[in-house]
C-alpha cells in the first residue's frame, strides 16, 4: 500500500519509478514533489562510510567544497556560517579561511568528532537539538542534506528561527529531471532509494521554499562528478554527457540560494 505524500497529503501519484532494493520513486499529482517509496529510514549516526569516504577522497571533496562556497560568496560574502551536515569538516575549513566565523552540527558522531579537532564549534545531534540562539548566523549551507528529511515544514521552520534578518540559506541538490538521469533511467547514482526520501528539481524546491517563506534569490546548474578515468567506454560517455549537460543547464545537480521572506521577518 502506498501511503500519502509527506509534503501536501495528496494519495494522488503521477508516475511510478522502480528502483532498487523494492524501492519506487512517486510524484504527487498536487505539489509535484517525488519521493520513495517505502520511505527510507537510514541510520547515520554511527556507520563508518558517511565519514571514511570523505577522508579517502579528500582532493576531490574539497574541490567538491571550493565549487559550493564559490556560489556562497555570490550571494552572501561574511558573517556567521552554519553547516547543517559538515562531516569532517571540508566546507567549514574552506568557508573560514575566505573569512566567515563557522559552526556545523553533524550526526555522524565519529565524522563530528573530526570537525571538532580541528577547533569548530561542531554539535553532534538533531539540528533543533543543537541549543543554537536564534536569529544567530547570516548563511546556513546544506549540501545534498534536503533529500533526507521527512518533514520538510518543520526542518525549514527551524531554519528560519537561525537566520538573521536578510540571511540566507544555501543548499545544493542532486536532481533527476537532468539529461543523465533520464539516460540512465533507475541506474542514476543520485536515486540513493535506501536513503534519500526526496528527489527535487530546481522548480519543486523553489515552490516548498516558497510555501514555507522563503524567497528563492538565486539557482545554478551543475553536474554531479563522474570520473573519466579509469573507467569503462560507457562510463565514459556519461561522464561527458555530464560535463556537456551542465554547459547546458541540464545537469543532475543545482545550488540554490534563498532569503526569508520580508512578510515573515516581520
Amino acid at each position: 500500500m502506498i501511503d500519502n505524500c509527506l509534503y501536501c497529503g495528496s494519495a494522488t501519484l503521477l508516475s511510478i519509478i522502480h528502483l532498487a532494493n523494492g524501492k519506487n520513486a512517486v510524484t504527487c499529482g498536487k505539489c509535484g514533489l517525488t519521493r520513495t517509496i517505502p520511505v527510507p529510514s537510514a541510520e547515520y549516526s554511527e556507520v563508518a562510510e558517511y565519514f571514511e569516504n570523505y577522508l579517502l577522497k579528500e582532493k576531490l571533496f574539497r574541490a567538491f567544497s571550493r565549487k559550493l562556497l564559490d556560489f556562497v560568496l555570490s550571494v552572501v560574502q561574511n558573517g556567521r556560517l552554519l553547516e547543517v551536515g559538515c562531516s569532517v569538516g571540508f566546507f567549514l575549513e574552506e568557508a573560514k579561511r575566505a573569512g566567515f566565523s563557522v559552526n556545523g552540527v553533524e550526526l555522524n558522531e565519529k565524522a563530528a568528532t573530526l570537525s571538532k579537532g580541528k577547533d569548530f564549534d561542531v554539535r553532534n545531534c538533531m539540528l533543533r537539538e543543537a541549543g543554537f540562539p536564534s536569529h544567530e548566523f547570516d548563511v546556513v549551507v546544506m549540501s545534498h542534506v534536503l533529500e533526507h528529511i521527512q518533514d520538510l515544514r518543520e526542518f525549514l521552520a527551524d531554519i528560519k528561527v537561525l537566520l538573521r534578518p536578510g540571511g540566507k540559506v544555501i543548499v545544493s541538490q542532486p536532481t533527476p529531471d537532468g539529461i543523465v538521469p533520464k539516460m540512465q533511467k533507475k541506474k542514476w547514482y543520485g536515486w540513493v532509494p535506501n536513503e534519500h526520501v526526496w528527489h527535487f528539481t530546481p522548480k519543486t524546491l523553489s515552490l516548498v521554499f516558497a510555501e514555507n517563506g522563503f524567497d528563492v534569490v538565486k539557482v545554478e546548474r551543475n553536474s554531479m562528478y563522474y570520473s573519466l578515468w579509469p573507467s569503462s567506454p560507457r562510463a565514459v560517455l556519461v561522464a561527458l554527457v555530464a560535463r556537456t549537460a551542465a554547459v547546458l543547464g541540464l545537469g543532475d545537480q543545482f545550488y540554490l540560494a534563498a532569503t526569508v521572506s520580508e512578510k515573515d521577518s516581520l
